[in-house]
């Protein structure tokens, strides 16, 4: 498989050849006159909507618009809704729309579409790729965005682009019966599909006055050559060209927009984007208006740029808010001129070598906004700008380039001046051109914006050469010291002051107590780290409620089920249960009941709880949004608890929250009714439920996961058949594991199904392993199945999907998905090392680290034994003297990922009580264990060991494969019997049952113990 590769010019002369050796389409432009080219248009107009909508143009039936969920924004003054509106009798189409929330007046909307693999919301709340759409909105303008992507074609005799311009163009029916909507002032705008439907769109409805398609300007030669099939129809190139298309827009507003490093499959080449402008421009010729179509030549790649539309659509639809960047408002700025590094001729800092002081000499004052010059590499970035001391965390992204930023100053601003400092946030670090400070009323005193600075100085603080700071330095020469073991005549003998002795001349059995020594300290550390998390985060949980925050900085203000509740919060008790059992009894039972009492908004589904206002952060309930906190708190949180501790109050509540999901399910399918087609959702419950039918015996949960899995496995939304694209990172692999559960559960409860889904689930996972991997067997972040493209980044949960590989290998016992599992273990060791995943914060350390432990379980592959020893060192160095890792919600899943570790040290064995001067570890010998126990002061207590849990506490009919499961390493069968060596005493005779209750043990202060437990 290759990746996206560059448009070969031998391919483009093949292009070029190809147009000029075919027939000219019959509906080739060719007006010489104003009149001429109107009939022709209409003509052209009347034969796409043949073409591609059954024959002719489609009635308009009743829209009958149903909002589904209405979402607030109140920091930036607009209202999100998502609803459907009846685009045909027997269709509705999927549409999200942003508003003013106060409207001043009759206002401008863009008709913004998406590109494959996008949706309408990413649209609305500029994501992904779809940075324009909120960039937009912030102009002033009703935003509205239909689903414009892969489906099933409803209709026969349509097109699949027919549908969705259709769509589209309803979706515009509906924006102009709005009362804040001026009729007269409509544009539309789209990124590479989204470009393709703005083209057809502008071409069908002369109600726009403005078009940019990004990403797509070419010809039906080009598009033959490796694209998406999904642009072709019955007649299309027989008729039309795309410029002939283009044609029906003159002699409105048009730009067209390509980038120097288009890399889609067959390409986006500015040569033939030039061919095809030319045709473009003979239409506009004939209305004298030339001017009015633009083609910009960026530099970046296939992104949406808008540098020379958004000025025509401020002139077409007029000014609505303060231009960004406002330079009338300039009243200091500095421009990095000396940056150190540059894009396209740019300089630049990039906070992930630089952190940045600014001194503006302003005073400031209420309504004052910074402008930031943020750069952008078709990804999404991070800063954390701290003015005169306020934090305020800023993300965005999507762009290629440097596109301005506007940050509202916080209110409460004091100070003579302004003091910035601009740091790294949690995922990519940022990088900056240029930072102005705006004030409504100007500075009519100042220079020429041309002058590199007014009013601002900047100092830089270098992050090359700061070493890493050892959190804890007192216990290094504990974690790092390792205890001396002699060997002598005396066997077995327990002596003070860390030395132990065992056999004579028996050098197998000390180097089995060395390691386990060895694990001890490892173990020691892992429990200790976590430990200390714990007290970081209860010293931030609110006053009032007890509840920790979502973050440490933006989201302080509130606990929500997605984040606080399903990251952070169950880590905090697992901890808690392995090194403080009043904690877990006390604080964290607490916080359960509290967050139930206090969350519980419909039925006992979770929403966000607002410390300030002592209530819901959201003034309406959104079904989709509680339907998914509550299935991440089950998923990543609860199901966890459940996994070590077996049933509890937290069983409880889980078991609650799902038994709610699915009693509130809304959308209708073939398969019944399902709670959302949220992918990562989805992936959650399938997860859920296939648990829940065997922790409870309650075939309802096995019934409901099944229709979840006919949704995906035999209906039209197969992950690799028919989704454009499938995410193997977070948000994507839920799906394939989830899928995965299901299928072992229907092996065992319903064969039929198992049948059923054997092709469709072999079918996916071949796919992953034909178009998903790189040559060492780890996995890329997303990729198109159809397209042979993947990303160039790899996911940090490549052992989550997986863990769906080694669970199908045990239930039908292909090889290759056991050999993938083997390969990606074998090529770990000195080459992924450090942040080698797109997600680069310590939650990257800690999913890869803790997918490597799970099949590391399975299929000991001893290099990556050392692979995840020298990772979690790199994890656990980024925690901080006070606990916090990182603060924010991903902070729990460093503490999930070293409670594994420690297991895995430990072999599943634990004390009680533990403190952190106990040291024991673990190592397996054959079918025994050989444990060590250090205690620098003295210590009662008694050594706990691990049991089938998979069977004793969800009742699994086979331990396969799952995400967050904690793995199991050294258990004991309760009515077995085993003999225990310990020091000097007798070997002990006791039964899985007594081992599992716990050996009651006493230390002196310095004593080592060391014990060997074998089964009879």
């Amino acid at each position: 498989m290759k990746q996206l590769p560059l448009f070969a010019s031998l391919a483009l002369l093949l292009a070029s050849s190809a147009v000029a050796a075919s027939a000219p389409p019959a509906m080739r432009f060719h007006a010489t006159s104003p009149a001429e080219a109107r009939v022709w248009q209409q003509a052209a107009r009347e034969k796409l909507f043949a073409l591609m909508m059954g024959g002719q143009q489609p009635s308009r039936c009743p829209l009958d618009a149903k909002v589904l969920r209405r979402i607030e924004v109140p920091t930036d003054g607009y209202v999100l809704e998502e609803l459907t509106l009846q685009s045909l009798p027997d269709r509705r189409a999927h549409v999200w729309l942003a508003r003013p929330a106060q409207p001043k007046g009759k206002v401008g909307t863009v008709l913004a579409i998406n590109g494959h693999g996008g949706n309408g919301e990413q649209i609305v709340r500029g994501s992904s790729l779809y940075w324009y759409g909120r960039a937009m909105i912030e102009m002033g303008y009703v935003v509205i965005a239909p689903d414009v992507g892969q489906h099933e074609l409803q209709h026969t005799n349509w097109s699949l682009m027919g549908e969705r311009t259709w769509d589209a163009l309803r979706s515009l029916d509906h924006v102009v019966t709005l009362p804040e909507v001026d009729p007269e002032r409509l544009a539309v705008a789209g990124l590479s599909l989204g470009g393709e439907t703005t083209m057809y769109v502008a071409a069908l409805d002369e109600r726009l006055k403005a078009a940019c398609s990004s990403g797509w300007l070419t010809t039906v030669a080009n598009m033959k050559n490796g694209h998406c099939p999904c642009f072709n129809f019955a007649g299309l190139e027989e008729n039309f060209d795309f410029s002939d298309i283009f044609a029906c827009v003159a002699p409105r507003t048009l730009v067209c927009e390509l980038g120097e490093l288009e890399r889609a499959p067959g390409g986006f080449p500015v040569a033939i984007g030039r061919q095809a402008l030319d045709g473009i421009r003979a239409a506009y010729r004939v209305f004298n208006a030339e001017s009015n179509v633009t083609l910009t030549v960026h530099p970046g790649p296939h992104v949406f740029n808008g540098q020379d539309f958004f000025p025509r659509l401020r002139v077409t639809l007029g000014e609505n808010r303060r231009p960004i960047p406002d330079d009338a408002a300039t009243v200091a700025w500095v421009r990095f001129t000396d940056g150190p590094e540059s894009l396209d001729g740019t300089p630049y800092y990039w906070l992930g070598r630089t952190e940045l002081k600014l001194t503006f000499d302003v005073r400031p004052q209420p309504g004052d906004a910074l402008e930031l010059g943020w750069g952008g590499k078709s990804d999404h970035r991070d800063a954390v700008l701290l003015i005169n001391g306020q934090s305020v965390t800023v993300r965005d992204g999507g762009h290629w380039g440097f596109r301005w930023l506007r940050v509202p100053v916080p209110d409460g601003i004091k100070g003579e001046r302004y003091e910035i400092e601009i740091k790294r946030g949690q995922a990519q670090p940022a990088f900056f051109s240029e930072v102005r400070l705006t004030r409504a009323s100007g500075d009519k005193s100042r220079p020429d914006l041309k002058q590199p600075s007014f009013k601002g100085k900047l100092a830089l603080t270098p992050l090359t050469a700061a070493a890493p700071v050892e959190a804890f330095p007192e216990m290094r020469k504990v974690w790092d010291r390792p205890l001396t073991l002699a060997l002598s005549p005396s066997e077995g003998e327990r002596v003070p002051g860390g030395r132990v002795r065992g056999k004579a001349g028996d050098e197998r059995v000390a180097a089995l107590f060395l390691q386990a020594e060895k694990n001890a300290r490892l173990a020691n550390e892992a429990l200790f780290r976590c430990r200390r998390f714990v007290d970081g985060w209860l010293a931030q949980a609110d006053p009032a409620s007890g509840l920790i925050p979502r973050n440490l900085t933006a989201g302080r203000d509130f606990w929500n089920g997605r984040d606080s509740a399903a990251d952070n919060y169950p880590f905090m008790v697992l901890t808690a249960a392995l090194t403080d059992r009043p904690l877990l009894e006390g604080r964290m039972r607490d916080m359960l009941r509290t967050e139930t009492r206090l969350t519980c908004r419909l039925d006992r589904l979770p929403d966000d709880y607002s410390f300030s206002k002592k209530g819901w952060r959201r003034e309406k309930l959104d079904l989709d949004a509680v339907i998914f906190d509550g299935a991440e708190y089950v998923k990543d949180g609860l199901l966890p608890i459940t996994e070590w501790m077996g049933p509890s109050p937290w069983s409880e509540r889980m078991i609650g929250i799902i038994d709610d999901i699915w009693k509130h399910a809304p959308i209708d399918t073939p398969f019944g009714k399902l709670p959302t087609l949220n992918f990562e959702v989805c992936g959650d419950l399938l997860q859920a439920n296939a648990r829940l039918f065997w922790f409870t015996g309650d075939r309802k949960y096995l019934d409901w996961a099944v229709r979840l899995g006919d949704y995906f496995l035999l209906g039209t939304n197969h992950p690799t058949r028919d989704l454009h694209q499938l995410r193997l990172i977070d948000h994507g692999c839920e799906v394939v594991n989830g899928l995965t559960e299901l299928y072992v559960a229907v092996s065992r409860a319903r064969p039929e199904k198992k049948r059923a889904y054997q092709k469709p689930m072999h079918e996916m996972f071949d796919s992953i392993l034909a178009e998903g991997r790189n040559p060492d067997g780890l996995l890329y972040s997303y990729f198109y199945p159809k397209q042979r493209i993947h990303s160039t980044g790899l996911c940090d949960t490549w052992g989550y999907d997986l863990d769906g590989f080694y669970a199908m290998w045990l239930i039908d016992g292909t090889a290759a998905y056991r050999d993938a599992v083997r390969q990606a273990l074998g090529h770990l060791k000195g080459k992924y090392v450090g942040a080698c995943w797109d997600d680069k914060s310590a939650d990257g350390f800690a999913d890869s680290i803790e997918g490597a432990i799970n099949l590391f379980n399975r299929e000991p592959v001893e290099s990556a034994a050392d692979w995840i020893d020298s990772q979690t060192r790199l994890m656990w160095a980024i925690q901080k003297p006070d606990g916090v890792i990182e603060g924010w919600h991903g902070d729990g899943n460093f503490a999930r990922t070293s409670l594994m570790y420690a297991l895995w040290k430990t072999q599943g064995a634990t004390v009680q009580p533990w403190r952190a001067d106990v040291r024991f570890g673990a190592v397996r010998e054959g079918g025994g264990v050989n444990l060590i126990l250090i205690a620098d002061q003295p210590w009662e207590g008694r050594l706990l060991f691990d049991r089938p849990r998979h069977k004793l506490h969800m009742r699994l009919p086979l331990d396969y494969t799952r995400i967050n499961q904690f793995p199991e390493w050294f258990t004991v069968e309760a009515d077995a019997r085993y003999d225990v060596k310990l020091g000097r005493e007798q070997t002990l005779d006791k039964t899985g049952a007594d081992l599992a209750d716990g050996i009651p043990l006493k230390l002196q202060a310095g004593e080592a113990l060391a014990l060997e437990v074998r089964k009879r």
